[in-house]
């Protein structure tokens, strides 16, 4: 991968050069918390001399732009929506191809989520109200994580002054296997900035607004396998699906009377389908199939026999909306029994860059007629709760250019009937 030799060359921030017994040298992108490991995950890499990068040849290579690919990496970048086959030189070499891309990347990544949260507060875009109508924001990484392990975003979510709840995913334990009992590794440090408001296993009142949320299995990858089992049993004493279960049904036990839960979990549960398209299915693998958690669904069907409680939404990520192996977007939203409303929040990539139309608004597309602008669109999923009801579920856009802060646009998912 050519970089630009004045802004993003070798030696400049955001590099790391790895020197090797004999004397070879691999260049990778350093700067970015887990950059590095989004292109471990997607595809085997070989870096030769820190200038020129060989992707195996996969099928990734198309029209997909780079934030859609690698919403870390190019959220931000001078060029995100760049498409992918566009940065693929003619050369093929056996089986990978070599990518040129010059200059189209900024070293460091700057997540100013946090300070749009603020601005739409102030703005009175977002509220969290004890009297009328109450809004909760879940906001999280693309996935449904907040990053490869990346301790200071999560440093910097744990000190909003604002009312939160958060559960780690597979992504947020993404190199810890086990708990070290010599230093502070990356999930410890992120469970601890959190404190109370990592709801994995547990339960967090909101006594105001008579709302309680209780979390689901941390760390969850999806499908019926324990992802990082050591830290389940470590921490939280889980072995199997059925005790997890049994964890979350625990969790809720003990809700104040009146108080209406809503599930978080990094993971939906099974029992919603097994298509491609649908809100847990498999996407990636010819014939589709559920991807869903069993455990959480087990918890859910035992706590609607077993209590009373109130439980009027299901809220989750990971299973991205747009479509691996086929063109569509994927259902985000079900109605399901007993008045539960089931929602998927992975909008992928979450930051976009602004791209404005001449003599007209702005949108996120792109073609020989737009320009690009400096801002950025950034999606929320907003959740309106009044008196314990949901009554509206909209899939929202915020522009930002500069201190400028916008609703670009909004696509309600649901809205109660009266």
């Amino acid at each position: 991968m050519a970089a630009g030799d004045s802004k993003h060359g070798i030696g400049q921030l955001g590099w790391l050069v790895v020197y090797h017994r004999k004397g070879s040298y691999d260049g990778a992108w350093n700067g970015i918390s887990s950059g590095r490991s989004i292109f471990e995950e997607y595809m085997r890499m070989q870096v030769m001399n820190g200038r020129h990068t060989r992707f195996w040849l996969d099928w990734w290579i198309g029209y997909h732009t780079l934030c859609e690919q690698y919403t870390d990496l190019f959220a931000l970048a001078t060029s995100p929506n760049i498409a992918v086959s566009d940065t693929v030189s003619a050369t093929v070499h056996e089986t990978h191809w070599t990518p040129g891309i010059t200059g189209i990347m900024h070293a460091l990544k700057v997540d100013k989520t946090l300070v749009v949260i603020k601005m739409l507060q102030d703005l009175n875009l977002v509220s969290f109200q004890s009297e009328s109508n109450d809004k909760l924001i879940w906001r999280s990484g693309s996935k449904g994580d907040f990053g490869n392990e990346n301790v200071e975003l999560v440093k910097s979510i744990a000190e909003l002054k604002a009312p939160k709840a958060a559960i780690l995913g597979n992504h947020d334990a993404w190199y810890t296997q086990k708990f070290s009992e010599t230093r502070l590794d990356g999930v410890r440090a992120q469970l601890e900035s959190l404190g109370e408001a990592h709801v994995g296993y547990d339960r967090l009142d909101f006594p105001e607004i008579k709302i309680s949320v209780v979390g689901g299995r941390p760390f969850s990858s999806g499908g019926g396998q324990l992802f990082r089992r050591k830290l389940l049993s470590s921490r939280y004493g889980v072995h199997d699906m059925k005790g997890s279960a049994k964890k979350i049904c625990d969790a809720a036990q003990g809700t104040p009377d009146g108080h209406s839960i809503i599930l978080l979990a990094h993971n939906g549960p099974t029992g919603l389908g097994s298509e491609m398209d649908d809100i847990c299915g498999r996407d990636w693998v010819p014939g589709g199939g559920d991807h869903g958690d069993p455990d959480l669904a087990q918890a859910i069907a035992d706590l609607k026999s077993n209590t009373r409680l109130s439980i009027p939404l299901v809220v989750f990520g990971h299973m991205h909306k747009n479509l691996q192996l086929r063109n569509g977007t994927r259902r985000m939203l079900v109605l399901g029994a007993e008045k539960t409303i089931y929602l998927n929040a992975a909008v992928v990539p979450r930051v976009r860059g602004l791209i404005s139309k001449k003599g007209s608004g702005s949108t996120v597309h792109n073609d020989a007629h737009e320009v690009k602008s400096k801002g950025t669109i950034r999606q929320f999923s907003v959740v309106d709760i009044l008196n314990g009801n949901l009554e509206k579920i909209a899939d929202t856009w915020i522009s930002v250019v500069g201190d400028s802060v916008a609703l670009q646009a909004e696509d309600v998912l649901f809205r109660r009937q009266h």
